[in-house]
């Protein structure tokens, strides 16, 4: 075994192909990266607002298979080999695949990556068999691999994704952790000021009802929409104030982006990408029909501010709700049964504050991202022998 040293500082690149993900689950990451001395490059599809001291390369990735990935991943194999890195760093899978491939092929020592879903969790014939195969060279090429939950590395290491010995969760899941200083003060008047240029949200404070993320059919935007009618003829048989549904996140489906903008005047839109927090800040209780999930990320944002969630029951959400103590889950894609789950903790207010509480304190207690940050750079192990100089000339496949 060659000694190893990770205190020095170190030359790392993280790429990702989405500036949400990036906005959303990275920024208090790369803080702590450049505070502890790294020199740290971020390589991302489109400019973005990024911490003092990162350095930024726009490349363009496309989310879904195109015909110039392999243009992509030739300049990508520069990029790393220029940077000289000690560590590369990838998330989402079609990145993770090509990030994979430039690295190795690049020679950089320490190459990780970080599972955050399946394509292929859902898919059928040939696609489940290419996206399978896609993610097992990611495991195989990568010298770890984090997973952001428990029940989603179980599932990885069951399928032979990943090699036990060079994957793992941190803590309880998460991607990074939660900032308790961008969700760990609740004031919705700050929410509802910088949300007013995009929406005209009811500030009466009638319940409110909240979803945020990507715009697409795997979100189940039209099962949280079925539901949704469900629970206003519930209200309106109650004869109780109606309440309003939030919708924001960045749209990749044009057609449910469409549908959302024309729907009745009880569900807000909001498209594009946004402060989380603001959203959450709003909200009463956040819901997500979500087909398919590596960790619910967005479901501990909200338990930080006292939110609970309702989720359809997938792997990922299962870490991330604590049926029946922190939320509700409901069978995926049934629009029935999460339409009952929001009735119930509508209806109930102490039921509803009960789950809220819950929520708060487990999260707070778990996913703080002080303890995860530094847990995810010790992973980051470069061989003495390569570090800043040169690199191994035998960097053999895994």
């Amino acid at each position: 075994m060659p000694e190893i040293n990770n205190s020095l500082p170190k030359r790392i690149c993280l790429v990702v192909g989405s500036n949400f993900f990036l906005r959303a689950q990275l920024i208090s990451y790369l803080h702590y990266l450049t505070n502890v001395g790294d020199s740290v490059t971020v390589i991302s599809d489109g400019q973005v607002a990024l911490p003092e001291g990162v350095r930024h390369i726009d490349l363009a990735f496309n989310r879904n298979p195109s015909l110039k990935d392999p243009v992509i991943l030739v300049c990508l194999f520069v990029l790393l080999m220029r940077g000289k890195f000690d560590v590369v760093h990838s998330f989402t899978p079609k990145v993770g695949l090509l990030t994979c491939i430039a690295a190795w092929a690049a020679r950089i020592p320490v190459r990780v990556h970080t599972f955050t879903g399946q394509v292929w969790m859902n898919s059928t014939g040939f696609f489940r068999f290419l996206y399978l195969r896609c993610d097992r060279v990611i495991g195989s090429m990568n010298t770890h691999c984090f997973v952001d939950s428990r029940s989603q590395l179980a599932f990885l290491r069951g399928n032979q994704i990943v090699r036990a010995d060079r994957s793992s969760v941190i803590g309880c899941g998460s991607i990074s952790g939660i900032s308790d200083t961008r969700f760990g003060c609740v004031n919705d008047r700050v929410g509802l000021e910088r949300l007013a240029p995009f929406a005209k949200i009811n500030q009466k404070r009638n319940l409110t009802y909240v979803f945020l993320g990507r715009i697409c059919a795997d979100k189940g935007i039209s099962t949280l929409l079925a539901a949704f009618e469900i629970v206003l003829k519930g209200f309106r048989e109650a004869a109780v104030q109606l309440p309003q549904l939030i919708i924001a996140g960045p749209v990749e489906d044009e057609k449910l982006g469409q549908l959302l903008a024309e729907f009745n005047s009880n569900v807000v839109f909001l498209p594009g990408i946004h402060r989380p927090e603001d959203i959450l800040e709003v909200g009463d209780i956040f819901c997500s029909a979500s087909h398919r999930e590596g960790f619910g990320t967005t479901i501990i944002e909200a338990a930080f501010m006292g939110l609970p969630a309702i989720g359809s029951d997938i792997i990922g959400f299962r870490d991330s709700v604590v049926d029946g103590f922190t939320g509700l889950l409901f069978e995926t894609g049934d629009a029935l049964a999460m339409a009952n789950a929001m009735m119930k903790l509508g209806f109930d207010n102490e039921e509803r504050a009960r789950l809220g509480h819950n929520a708060a304190l487990r999260s707070r207690l778990a996913y703080r991202s002080d303890y995860y940050l530094p847990k995810i750079r010790n992973q980051y192990v470069v061989p003495k022998k390569v570090h800043k100089s040169s690199r191994s000339p035998s960097m053999s496949l895994p």
